[in-house]
């Protein structure tokens, strides 16, 4: 047996180590097929298109592109749209470089990111970068397409803002807006900015040191200036902000909304030596609104006796006139304006701070509410403690276009409230924290059927939600002081009741019995 076995030769390998090779080479044959009828597929449902020199619209001419680009960019800014859109191909890029374009940039915290800040763009991903990294290419920026730049924002900015207002100063002669959120700027940088500025027009500023602004837009380098808002945002303490107010009267002759909070302002009369005496003092003819206001780190009274006087004689068009912080502001200083038709009325005081009352004798607030009655559109007189604001809002009548009325923290009762129901177009009434009134119904009550609901309320001596009123107040709304009793109206003597009327009032018919 082992002599056949040797005359047979050595085994032979197994049948499925043969075929192994070709079903591996038809296998590939077959997948490469499907490759190639996927792709003709794909190629007949989407065309390639070119990413080379050409748009991806090789039909749609230039100048389509570049409208198309000026309604992308009129709504939300240069940045990123431009950045972004650049990085398409040759000829969006060079579209994107118009400086038609770059007429409005908005620079934020969200846009401080992204791998491709290197190559000078100002987007990207989440992943934000510091602004010394964004530095750089926005100087490039600044210094090739500019030109016609017109608003500037810069939001959340720690370092390096006197750089970016230095090269604004320098690559931006037509800039008109300029606003600066929350962002940490030297005052010498503020200082050498404003002394040689573009022609501002519109200049916003949320800064923690603002001293040198006013003091120098004092001294006349924006004489077009329309609209200043200064907010001292918290972090920077010290003395009160000087307000140089003659010479900043003089200097801004076309200011139509000033905007000062956040700090405290002390005014510094300054009469300028080049007026004659004879000349009258100067004014903000054309102020349509004037805010006052205490920010945080403010104590109250940052409005004094008189300063009103000084900031509004001469402005006959003032319409809005919001002052927080000013317990110290009385019904007279506010007659002597000249201003004949304010729409809004902001004076709200601060828990803790009284309100000046008026004097036995003297002006009250009805003669505020008298005089402007007929063009108020919101009256805000919030944590005053006078005791004639019943009367004053007695003046509102069914032909006043009164929408607003807040009320909060005051001494009015449903009775000083029940003229308002004549009001037609009154659609929002706070009267949060009115100790006088019934409970359930202090708060903000917004919209027309909400307001009449509560108004309806009380004046039937009721609430809309069935609420109680509070403990020591009667029902009918009214308050009674520690030591009076209520007013009881004694029944007529000497009047007999009618034949056949029993005591009760009731009248009974002929033949009908009582009811027992």
């Amino acid at each position: 047996m082992a002599a056949v076995a040797h005359a047979r030769g050595p085994p032979s390998p197994p049948r499925r180590a043969q075929v192994r090779p070709q079903v591996r080479a038809r296998m590939k044959v077959k997948v490469k097929m499907k490759a190639q009828v996927k792709a003709q597929a794909q190629a007949q449902v989407r065309p390639q298109v070119s990413r080379g020199a050409g748009p991806h619209l090789p039909a749609l001419p230039p100048e389509i592109v570049l409208r198309i680009f000026m309604a992308a960019v009129e709504g939300e800014g240069a940045v990123p749209f431009l950045c972004r859109v650049s990085r398409v191909c040759r000829l969006w890029r060079d579209l994107a470089a118009d400086p038609r374009l770059w007429l409005r940039v908005h620079l934020g915290g969200s846009h401080l990111g992204g791998s491709h800040l290197r190559r000078s763009h100002l987007c990207g991903p989440a992943r934000r970068r510091p602004p010394e990294q964004v530095l750089s290419p926005l100087l490039r920026l600044a210094e090739s397409r500019f030109s016609l730049l017109q608003e500037f924002v810069l939001t959340d900015w720690s370092n390096h803002v006197g750089a970016v207002l230095q090269a604004l100063s320098k690559f931006c002669p037509h800039l008109r807006h300029l606003e600066l959120r929350r962002c940490q700027v030297e005052p010498s940088a503020l200082g050498a900015f404003l002394a040689a500025p573009p022609p501002l027009q519109r200049l916003r500023l949320s800064c923690p040191r603002l001293r040198p602004v006013l003091p120098a837009l004092a001294a006349g380098p924006c004489p077009g200036l329309r609209l200043l808002e200064l907010e001292q945002s918290p972090g920077g303490p010290g003395p009160p902000n000087p307000l140089p107010l003659e010479r900043l009267q003089a200097a801004l002759p076309l200011l139509e909304v000033l905007r000062l909070g956040g700090a405290l302002w002390e005014p510094q009369r300054c009469p300028s030596p080049t007026l004659p005496r004879a000349a009258p003092p100067p004014s903000f003819p054309r102020l349509r609104q004037l805010a006052l206001g205490a920010g945080p780190g403010a104590g109250p009274g940052q409005v004094g006796e008189g300063l009103l006087r000084r900031l509004l004689r001469g402005t006959p068009g003032l319409r809005g006139l919001q002052v927080r912080g000013g317990h110290q502001v009385s019904p007279r200083e506010l007659l002597e304006l000249p201003c004949t038709e304010l729409e809004v009325l902001s004076l709200p005081v601060s828990p803790g701070c009284p309100s000046v009352s008026p004097r036995a004798g003297g002006v009250a607030w009805r003669h505020v509410t008298r005089r402007w009655h007929r063009t108020l559109l919101e009256l805000d007189l919030s944590g005053r403690r006078d005791p004639d604001l019943g009367a004053a809002l007695a003046e509102f009548g069914p032909r006043d276009p009164l929408r607003v009325l807040r009320v909060a923290g005051t001494a009015v009762t449903a009775r000083d409230l029940s003229p308002l129901l004549a009001c037609p177009q009154l659609s929002l009434l706070d009267v949060s924290s009115c100790r006088r009134l019934p409970r359930g119904t202090k708060r903000p009550h917004r919209g027309r059927g909400a307001v009449l609901a509560l108004l309806r309320a009380l004046g039937a001596g009721g609430d809309p939600r069935g609420a109680t009123p509070e403990m020591g107040t009667p029902p009918n709304g009214t308050s009674l002081e520690m030591g009076t009793s209520p007013k009881v109206t004694p029944p007529e003597l000497g009047t007999p009741p009618e034949m056949g009327t029993p005591p009760n009032g009731t009248s009974l018919e002929m033949g009908t019995p009582p009811n027992l």
